[in-house]
């Protein structure tokens, strides 16, 4: 009888060695969990960028009965913007809103018809200031971001069609204008604070369309200048978040 209890025990404690190495083997073999992206692009941020602006603009003299003037000018300018913004990081997808403001006050002028002809004119065009107001979306790989971005654009716009010789200011269509803007680029973060990024903006605004009934000094002959403008961006900048 005591041999068989004997040998029972020494059963149970090797099963019990068995079951305890299986179990540490199992542990040891059990595959890794995948780390989760560290959250390093929530939060506030603020920053300037440099960059061009791509102006096209036109003018167009439509007259009842025939065709008036019609042309159209591109412009391109340097300048400098300040952007303020909000991350928010859920794994690697980022969901932000930004704005920023922009000054690059150029004006860029065009003559259709021989200079100083009594039949000659002139289109001027100027973007005083511009402001975007986005939504941006996007993807991280590690410390680089790649995203896309749109919303609203606001500017105020200056068009006027003259007679230099003749008539002064035939049509002038100015004040602030709203557009949709599109958009996307590429932003590297240096550490928690300080990134640095590339993007492109495409923006174009509607028709102005300015009616009067002096056309050549005649009263009476109505007539419209329907003007376009157009604008795309390509900056550089960096931003510095908390």
């Amino acid at each position: 009888m005591r041999k068989i209890a004997t040998g029972l025990l020494s059963s149970v404690s090797w099963l019990s060695l068995a079951l305890t190495a299986g179990a540490a083997d199992l542990v040891t073999k059990a595959p890794a969990l995948a780390p989760q992206p560290i959250s390093i692009w929530s939060g506030p941020y603020i920053g300037l960028d440099v960059g061009g602006y791509f102006h096209k603009a036109s003018s167009r003299e439509e007259v009842p009965g025939f065709v008036g003037f019609d042309g159209s000018l591109s412009d391109t300018s340097a300048f400098v913007s300040a952007h303020a913004g909000y991350n928010w990081q859920a794994g690697q997808a980022v969901f932000g809103v930004e704005a920023d403001i922009s000054s690059p006050s150029r004006r860029a002028s065009a003559i259709y018809g021989p200079a100083f002809a009594p039949t000659a004119e002139t289109f001027t065009t100027e973007i005083r200031w511009l402001s975007t107001f986005r939504g941006r979306v996007g993807v991280t790989f590690s410390n680089l971001l790649l995203y896309v971005t749109g919303g609203l654009a606001v500017a105020d716009i200056s068009n006027t069609r003259s007679d230099p010789v003749i008539l002064g200011v035939l049509a002038k269509d100015q004040g602030v204008r709203t557009a949709g803007v599109v958009g996307g680029g590429v932003e590297y973060k240096f550490n928690r604070q300080w990134s640095a990024r590339v993007e492109g903006l495409w923006m174009k605004f509607p028709d102005g369309t300015v009616n009067t009934n002096d056309a050549f000094g005649i009263p009476g002959l109505n007539y419209r200048t329907r003007f376009t403008n157009e604008v795309a961006m390509v900056r550089g900048g960096v931003s510095l978040s908390w």
